[in-house]
């Protein structure tokens, strides 16, 4: 969904956030992620971040949004970044911007100068890590080039997602 945006909307949707997707399992109990809520998208070209902060939950505005005026180095980037802290916190299992800090401004303050601590998980392969730790980066130029980089990066490592199989129909 996010690549069609980019693609044939040429917009960016810079709210991705637990908030904006569900996932539910299919009949063979395999999780789908549906992305609900596009509440942010906007077009790179002609995009004002302060104008966009409020609406974006602190813990999860890209480092870009935050220094950046109008104009400023968005792009695909950008939302690879938001799909970089969903894979990281579903792999973590907490947040990357902990909401200890409860200040919005404390939080976006941790977000332009701290990195989210390492997964500590010894079942993932290193690489996997290194997957996310890019994909977080605070730098928009050592992300991977856009979410369709990303997905196929993360395929690479956990395999493909089987096709859904079509739910019974009764007559």
């Amino acid at each position: 969904a996010v690549h069609f945006v980019h693609v044939k909307g040429q917009h960016l949707v810079l709210n991705i956030s637990p908030d904006s997707v569900m996932i539910r399992t299919d009949v063979d109990g395999i999780p789908r992620p549906t992305l609900l809520d596009l509440g942010v998208v906007a077009d790179p070209n002609a995009l004002d971040p302060s104008s966009l902060i409020p609406f974006i939950p602190p813990s999860y505005v890209a480092p870009e949004l935050l220094e950046g005026a109008a104009g400023g180095p968005f792009g695909a980037q950008t939302d690879v970044y938001g799909l970089g802290l969903l894979i990281y916190e579903m792999l973590a299992g907490q947040p990357a911007y902990p909401f200890k800090l409860r200040d919005p401004e404390d939080i976006r303050a941790s977000v332009r100068r701290d990195m989210p601590p390492p997964m500590n998980r010894t079942d993932l392969a290193g690489d996997i890590a290194i997957i996310i730790n890019q994909s977080i980066d605070k730098a928009p130029a050592r992300r991977l080039t856009d979410v369709r980089a990303f997905a196929k990066e993360l395929r690479s490592r956990f395999g493909e997602v089987p096709a859904e199989r079509p739910k019974r129909r009764f007559p």
